[in-house]
Formats: C-alpha cells, structure tokens, sequence
C-alpha cells in the first residue's frame, strides 16, 4: 500500500519520493491541512491521521486526494526534475551543458590505439606516456629496454618516438574531444526555449575510442 506524509517541517513524503512543500504545492495548488494542524499521515487501507504536534486526530480512509497523490508520483518526479533543473532558460542552458561536459568525460579517458596496442589517455593525472615523454624529450632517449604498460598492465618496449606518437595521439583525443563539446555548447547556447534546450541531443559527433584515426 501506498504512503502519503506531510511532514512537521513541510516535507511531502509519497513512498520513496520526497520534495518540499513549495513545489508540491505547484502540482497540487488546492492542497492543504486542517487549519491548526502541522503534519499528516496517509498509508492506504490502514490508517490516516493529522496532528498539530501535541495531538493527533485520526481521520476516515480511504483519503481520496490522498490516493490521487500517490498515483500521481511519476508526474511528480518528472514536474520535480524540470522545477530543479529547468526553472528557466538560462538555468536550463548550464543543467544541459553540465551534462554534455559530464558525457565528454568518457571521451576524454577513451583510450588511444598505437602499434595494435590500447594506452591509457587520463587527462587530471597525465597518463603515463605523457609523464615519461615529458621527462625524456629533453635528452631525445630513454633508458635501454624502456616500456610502457598498456590498460591490460602488459609491457612494451617503446623509445623516444614511441612516447612522442602516443602522447601526440593523447592530445589529438583530447582536442577532438574539445572541439566537439564547444561545438555543442555553442549549439545549446543559441537555443531560445527551454523544450530546446531539453531536446538538444549532445551524444553527436565524438571521437571514435579507443582513438586511432
């Protein structure tokens, strides 16, 4: 059975759903308790109180606008999610493009593809083939029978032109990613209603990983 809970502290509570009052009451304007009363409890089939938080009063079941509520709850968490995140346009531009920069994420530690074998391209912590290139490019050598571990932690042999191309395609990964996240992020910032903003499909136009053009 189902369970609909107006909290103390104005917190609606529909079985595994929780929002605040406010928003509740943009859903369901004609709501509200007895006058006096501070909270409220609804479990379908078995009981139903409200209380003023000294003395509860129980009241008859079923509670019809109860029972709307509870069925109503996906309606409520979609309302809820564009309420947070959709309030407005602007609002809905940053929701969007905090979500297309998230999606970009898998791109950027795609992997790339070098003499058959997949390295690592972590961009935070710079993979290992940029760590090495760096502290080798000076000198133009690395140390006799010098290796890299791929993502399956097998080693190969690799010299200075090694670490030079794999880190070259580390960077061309990661650029290409660039590109095409400003590409929608320019795409997303020129929409001019909110149902655009929403619909905007950012999943286009990403590299290929593990890269290896």
């Amino acid at each position: 059975m189902g369970k609909f809970i107006h909290t103390a502290d104005d917190v609606i509570i529909i079985d595994d759903f929780s929002c605040d009052l406010t928003f509740f009451l943009t859903q369901e304007p004609t709501y509200s308790l007895p006058s006096g009363k501070t909270s409220r409890y609804y479990e379908q089939g078995v009981k139903h109180f409200v209380s003023d938080g000294i003395n509860g009063e129980l009241l008859e079941i079923p509670y019809i606008d109860g029972d709307g509520y509870i069925s109503n709850k996906a309606t409520y968490v979609a309302a809820l999610e564009d309420y947070t995140y959709y309030p407005n346009l602007v609002t809905a531009k940053e929701t969007k493009i905090g979500e297309a920069t998230s999606y970009a994420n898998t791109y950027y530690k795609g992997n790339v593809i070098y003499a058959t074998y997949t390295y690592d391209s972590s961009q935070g912590q710079l993979s290992e083939a940029h760590q090495y290139y760096a502290r080798y490019s000076r000198s133009g050598t690395v140390p006799l029978d010098f290796y890299l571990r791929d993502i399956n932690s097998s080693e190969h042999v690799v010299d200075i032109t090694d670490l030079s191309n794999i880190s070259d395609l580390i960077d061309d990964l990661h650029r290409a990613t660039d590109e095409n996240l400003h590409d929608h992020i320019d795409a997303i910032n020129a929409l001019t209603t909110i149902q655009d903003v929403k619909d905007y499909d950012f999943t286009t136009g990403w590299p290929t990983i593990p890269y290896n053009p």
